[in-house]
């Protein structure tokens, strides 16, 4: 169901000291408060919700979350801690009076963010530049080249097997002797290569040097197989 508007002051509430007599009104979530679109939260995420069912918590209380959280740095549990403590996250989130316990469950606010979506959050984002640029915190030139941190990207990590290792070795030397006119079958001559190409060229199996009936040579090229012998394990 649609979000139920914020909590005002009940009558319970008359003898309780009311946020705007507590707070600095020139403290920077005060102030941040006051420059945030609320109602265009309501109209853009209104159709998140369906018509029937049980009210849902504030928008402005979950946006406020959100906006505390990723400012912060802190978990969904955290952050429901300290807002009880925190009467300027309290003002900020739109309450009007000290509340002394969490306005919801940590598990709600994954579940906004996931009804939110993608695009959700992106109006969270266009929201804090708008009112950066309005209040000249940020100049339009400053938006023009974005720089991002790429190191939690996944990247194309060759790590030096030694089986990678021998393989780039043999393409250096199919590429020698194709220079040279030596074919690449007379470097692995167990093997059928390409002359065309190195990369059909794989690393050759250990020459044996044992006698008649020996075991062959163990390819040692082989992840996962072991160089000591059996005789020296243990």
């Amino acid at each position: 169901m649609q979000p139920k508007p914020p909590t005002r002051s009940r009558a319970d509430d008359l003898f309780r000291n009311r946020l705007a007599n507590i707070i600095d009104p020139r403290h920077e979530l005060v102030r941040l408060a006051e420059l945030i679109d609320w109602s265009g939260f309501d109209d853009a995420f209104g159709r998140f919700y369906k018509t029937v069912g049980r009210p849902a918590l504030p928008t402005r209380l979950m946006v406020g979350l959100c906006y505390l959280k990723h400012t912060f740095d802190v978990s969904d549990e955290r952050l429901l801690e300290l807002w009880v403590e925190n009467v300027y996250w309290q003002h900020f989130c739109g309450f009007e009076s000290f509340q002394h316990e969490p306005p919801c469950d940590p598990s709600s606010l994954v579940r906004y963010k996931k009804r939110i979506g993608p695009e959700g959050m992106e109006k969270l984002l266009a929201e804090t530049v708008r009112v950066d640029l309005d209040t000249g915190a940020v100049r339009p030139s400053s938006l023009e080249r974005v720089s991002v941190d790429t190191t939690v990207q996944p990247k194309a990590i060759a790590h030096p097997l030694d089986s990678r290792l021998y393989h780039k070795a043999l393409e250096v030397l199919v590429r020698l002797a194709q220079r040279t006119g030596i074919s690449p079958s007379v470097l692995c001559p167990s093997r059928q290569a390409s002359p065309a190409s190195g990369a059909a060229l794989r690393p050759c199996q250990a020459v044996s040097t044992h006698g008649p009936g020996s075991p062959p040579a163990r390819d040692l090229s082989r992840p996962g197989v072991s160089r000591c012998r059996p005789q020296d394990r243990g």
